[in-house]
């Protein structure tokens, strides 16, 4: 009876996964705040803003790329101007962000319901790591993540593929029962790095097309569909 008992509980473990979710555009619409933030940079410098939509394009790879996108490459000769209005941008996050912020409909069942059926979570975003755990907490106060990690100095962010990994690895998981779910091709592009399935979700700041176009293993167009294709891939 011991034996069988030992047997079943490692069916049943082997068959939970490690689902890991990118942050803005996949589990929270962030966008609005993005922008306001970003706007008010702009204003300062005497740049003009940009429509909340633009900022589909330019999020996604972290608070310097966007940057030096919503700029306009203007200031991509003098690297350290560039690091100062980093700098600053996200002093006005922190101040002024989290204002407009609210998870997509069905977010908060959808993670509960796949907490409950045993499946570990996690959130890995290129945002500043303390920026990201604050937006989680806020957003998810019931959802028990069992990691959440954000862009920190010495860490490479996402396409690369280390800090999923060093998650994978610290929860005790293998890269064949992980999946990684986001909506850019910076994040199928990390996930197909490190060698796990890949989830595009259509909903968010970029298109199927795009998440198909950098590998995505499946895409789904609504967050119903997330925890069948976890429990079935």
């Amino acid at each position: 009876m011991c034996f069988l008992w030992v047997v079943l509980s490692a069916v049943v473990t082997a068959s939970r996964s490690l689902v890991v979710f990118d942050l803005d555009g996949t589990l929270v619409d962030s966008l609005a705040d993005i922008g306001a933030c970003m706007n008010e940079l702009l204003e300062e410098l005497g740049l003009p803003a940009r429509a909340p939509d633009q900022y589909r394009r330019i999020v996604g790879d972290g608070a310097r790329i966007a940057v030096m996108r919503a700029t306009g490459g203007a200031f991509d000769d003098d690297p350290v101007r560039v690091d100062e209005l980093t700098a600053h941008y996200l002093d006005i996050y922190r101040a002024r962000g989290n204002r407009f912020a609210a998870p997509y409909a069905g977010i908060p069942e959808m993670l509960e319901s796949l907490g409950r059926a045993g499946h570990t979570l996690a959130v890995l975003t290129n945002k500043p790591h303390d920026i990201g755990v604050r937006l989680v907490a806020e957003m998810f106060p019931s959802v028990r993540f069992s990691a959440v990690e954000g862009q920190r100095e010495g860490v490479r962010r996402k396409p690369d593929p280390g800090l999923l990994l060093e998650i994978i690895e610290r929860l005790g998981f293998e890269r064949g029962s992980t999946v990684y779910v986001g909506d850019t091709d910076t994040d199928m592009r990390t996930g197909k790095a490190a060698g796990v399935w890949t989830v595009g979700c259509a909903w968010g700041f970029r298109d199927a097309a795009e998440l198909r176009g950098a590998g995505a293993d499946v895409v789904v167009a609504g967050v119903g569909e997330v925890e069948g294709v976890v429990v079935g891939r």
